[in-house]
């Protein structure tokens, strides 16, 4: 039986592998191209990270202060 797929075309999910169920490594990886192609979406992740390590420390410091 032939491949229905023409191998011309692009394979905008990279799905060109094996079909079927895909490898673990696959199923639990993250997805990160926004963060490569979106600048604004860069910077609104790099504030997010900086205001939780802000909070962590936050978190720390007033019981340290008030003992």
């Amino acid at each position: 039986m032939a491949d229905e797929r023409d191998p011309g075309l692009p394979d905008p999910a990279g799905e060109g592998g094996r079909p079927g169920r895909p490898s673990l490594f696959a199923r639990i990886a993250v997805d990160v191209t926004p963060l490569r192609t979106s600048r604004d979406f860069r910077r609104l992740w790099v504030g997010q990270g900086v205001s939780f390590i802000g909070s962590m420390i936050l978190t720390v410091a007033i019981p340290y202060q008030t003992r």
